[in-house]
């Protein structure tokens, strides 16, 4: 807290960042005079006793980043975190973090009274040389902590609301403006740690102070949902997912398939490359409307439910990827217990035509292969479901109430 005084009378001013003027070179740091800048002050009052007073926050290109398999948060991560599918929910293994990143934060900072004579000063790199947009040399200042966690100083903090109760959120850490920097090479990277059988929205916002914000300048970030898958032995079941007709469906031989869409440039769902899935079930029930619609794991409004879901067996279950050659399959028997198709003892034919049983590993957003170099993900699943009278198998009857549901059982091998 600092006391600043103006002539109405003493005023109590919260978050005061105070930030080092080098007003020339060759300074020894106990000569070096001291600039305050107050980030939570009017810019529009002259009569502010501080040197500069904080205008705007600039906080680009902030995203919550998972990283799968062990990887950890770190700066080549980070890099290759620019090219890694976004989405709007990740269903993450135990040990896969949260990774918070951004590429631009920068305070715009003003004399008193006059907020359009600006400089700005990039907090993820050193504020050197800075100059008023009206032509003044301010110098460069030397930023107090090297951008640690301080209660007067710009910061990042992270939100947490478990589902469905959005509005209420909770603060579960704060982070120094540098910690997300490219630029970063002291502090940790910030990251946030999922519980299993969690399922909470993140929210990232850049706040001028660990205090309050008078003059609204909070930036907000990236969000996303957040599942925790737990390890558990007899797996996660995910919600059910209504399956669709095919562009080519024949009553004679119905195809339905299933797959995750985009909104925006983002997927609707990402999964850890930690996570299998471990079994697949087909049900038939009836479509019952909710209101008003309930929220899923993932955070989308349900609309509907299936009622009274009975296991149905289709002949095969193919799975394959849109932009290559990818394409998987499972076949059935008639007897599979409660139409339950475990992918890791599929059964499907080898290239020379003999029926073996293999796994068959996959998420429900991509399908992985080896090669020579190791993990290779297969981009973007269609799940097709075959049924087919033939070899013991019959065609279900849908009433004109009734769907077909597809239930991906996730794992951690």
């Amino acid at each position: 807290m600092h006391i600043a005084r103006s002539s109405t009378g003493t005023k109590v001013i919260l978050g005061l960042l105070g930030l080092a003027l080098i007003a020339g070179s060759g300074l020894l740091a106990a000569c070096v005079p001291q600039v305050n800048i107050c980030n939570t002050c009017d810019p529009n009052d002259p009569e502010v006793d501080f040197d500069f007073v904080l205008t705007e926050l600039l906080f680009e290109n902030a995203r919550l980043s998972p990283a799968y398999g062990g990887v950890g948060c770190g700066l080549d991560h980070r890099q290759a975190s620019n090219g890694l599918t976004q989405a709007l929910a990740y269903w993450l293994a135990p040990n896969d973090p949260v990774c918070l990143y951004w590429d631009t934060f920068d305070m715009v900072i003003a004399p008193p009274g006059s907020p359009s004579v600006t400089a700005v000063c990039d907090l993820c790199g050193d504020c050197a040389n800075l100059t008023l947009s009206d032509g003044t040399s301010i110098g460069s200042f030397a930023l107090p902590g090297a951008g640690a966690p301080s209660g007067g100083a710009p910061q990042v903090r992270l939100f947490e609301s478990q589902l469905p109760n959005l509005s209420q959120r909770s603060v579960v850490n704060t982070f120094g403006w540098r910690g997300g920097c490219a630029s970063n090479d002291i502090f940790s990277f910030p990251q946030y740690s999922p519980a299993p059988e969690s399922n909470v929205q993140l929210a990232m916002e850049a706040w001028p102070s660990g205090g309050s914000d008078p003059q609204g300048l909070t930036v907000a970030g990236d969000q996303a949902i957040v599942v925790g898958v737990p390890d558990a032995p007899e797996g996660f079941r995910m919600p059910l997912r209504l399956l669709e007709e095919t562009a080519t469906f024949d009553p004679a031989s119905p195809d339905y398939h299933w797959r995750i869409e985009k909104t925006g440039t983002r997927w609707d769902e990402e999964f850890s490359s930690a996570l299998r899935i471990s079994r697949i079930i087909i049900f038939k029930g009836r479509l019952v409307k909710l209101e008003p619609p309930l929220m899923d794991a993932v955070g989308q409004p349900v609309f509907f439910r299936i009622e009274g879901a009975e296991p149905v067996v289709p002949r095969r279950i193919k799975f394959k990827a849109s932009q290559t050659a990818y394409e998987r399959e499972c076949y059935g028997t008639a007897d599979t217990p409660e139409g339950d198709y475990d992918l890791g003892a599929c059964i499907f034919d080898d290239p020379d035509g003999n029926r073996v049983t293999a796994p068959r590993p996959a998420t429900p957003r991509y399908g992985i292969s080896q090669s020579p170099s190791g993990i290779v993900l297969e981009e973007t699943l269609d799940w097709v479901v075959e049924f087919r009278e033939a070899g013991g198998f019959v065609i279900p009857e849908l009433a004109p109430d009734e769907r077909f549901a597809i239930e991906f059982t996730l794992e951690v091998p």
